[in-house]
């Protein structure tokens, strides 16, 4: 019985080493100019979910317990590794999605995108999503939406849930090869799907962003999926709403259907 422990830590180490070799693979994968960005993005998943697999296994070994949680984010990159990363990154990411869930509430909840100026607080409240802490083991973020009150309904955070819901709906198919008509047939609101798509957009990495991969999952999706953001998600977001906007800009009529997509393009044109 006395050698169990030392057998114990063996095993913990060469988890470990097992994770941190992934990462140095995932790492130097990315630096690679041979190989072309698909077979880098397919390889890059079954190693990013084998990270996770041996960090919640050794999480468990240890007899470590999370504290359980609405939503749990997991940020990836090159300088973002277990116990770093850019507090900058950390902090525009949360924000962003905190923002990004306000909107798609408010577009639920009032039938209208959002204007420029303050939200009401009865989309806000319950739309506040909660930091709860960092999980063991790597980047892992874990968020709680507040518990109903007498300040807000419950009818309220079932729009902030189904927001997150169609939030995922979006991830998973930007992250797929599937054509828009998949995206369209779930949502076939077309003023609701540009806003969800600008406002994953909002969450998703960018070329300038320590951030190369968002994981995201929750306890209040349909599915126990965990939904990935990559650089090449963000590609095909981008071209969706491009090709919204080339519809809206070509509208004759004397009401104008997509205003938000209007808007959009006049944006990028004066950028």
């Amino acid at each position: 019985m006395s050698d169990l422990k030392p057998r114990a830590d063996t095993n913990y180490m060469v988890t470990a080493q097992q994770i941190v070799k992934l990462e140095h693979g995932l790492l130097s994968l990315r630096q690679s100019s041979k190989a072309s960005p698909e077979a880098v993005d397919a390889i890059a998943a079954v190693q990013y979910q084998e990270i996770l697999r041996l960090r919640a296994e050794l999480d468990a070994a240890m007899g470590f317990e999370e504290v359980p949680s609405d939503i749990e984010v997991a940020l990836s990159g090159p300088t973002i590794g277990i116990g770093t990363a850019p507090a900058r990154a950390v902090s525009v990411f949360l924000t962003s999605l905190r923002g990004a869930m306000r909107a798609v509430t408010a577009y639920l909840m009032t039938g209208e995108p959002p204007g420029r100026g303050q939200l009401p607080r009865y989309v806000t409240r319950p739309a506040e999503i909660q930091f709860v802490g960092a999980a063991s083991g790597s980047l892992r973020l874990k968020l709680n939406l507040p518990e109903p009150s007498r300040l807000f309904p419950k009818s309220n955070l079932e729009q902030v849930t189904r927001s997150l819901r169609l939030m995922f709906e979006v991830v998973d198919w930007a992250s797929s090869s599937e054509g828009i008509e998949t995206l369209n047939a779930k949502v076939d609101d077309s003023r609701l799907k540009h806003l969800l798509l600008g406002q994953v957009q909002r969450i998703g990495p960018t070329p300038r962003s320590a951030i190369q991969r968002v994981a995201l999952s929750s306890r209040l999706s349909d599915s126990s999926v965990t939904h990935i953001l990559s650089r090449k998600s963000m590609v095909r977001i981008k071209n969706a709403l491009q090709e919204m906007s080339k519809g809206a800009v070509s509208v004759t009529h004397e009401t104008v259907t997509y205003p938000v997509a209007l808007e959009a393009r006049e944006s990028e044109l004066s950028g």
